[in-house]
């Protein structure tokens, strides 16, 4: 787990997307990740249960595919369900996504 958070903050840093140190005590409760496929112009809807008003959510590159535009935003967060992503045209990569919760943090 800790060698994929490392990989998803070098990945955030060399993209120069705001990032936020993850404490390797707090990564099981406050951290939730995984990846999406772009799916070009149209949103990609993420589950995430634990995902709640006010996380952070980054994004990095995985796996080129397509034509890779802007790296996709998130355009919508539903509390308790999950959010949408919208990239550009013709982007059928592979992006890994990190939330990170601020409860209870130090």
């Amino acid at each position: 787990m800790r060698k994929l958070l490392s990989r998803l903050l070098i990945g955030a840093f060399a993209l120069a997307l705001p990032v936020f140190l993850i404490s390797p005590a707090l990564a099981d409760n406050n951290v939730t990740y995984g990846t999406f496929v772009a799916n070009g112009t149209s949103s990609v809807t993420v589950a995430d249960t634990n995902l709640a008003i006010g996380d952070v959510v980054s994004i990095s590159l995985n796996t080129v595919g397509g034509t890779v535009g802007a790296i996709p935003h998130v355009a919508t967060l539903t509390a308790g369900t999950g959010f949408t992503v919208v990239g550009t045209a013709s982007d059928t990569s592979t992006y890994n996504w990190v939330a990170q919760k601020f409860t209870n943090v130090p």
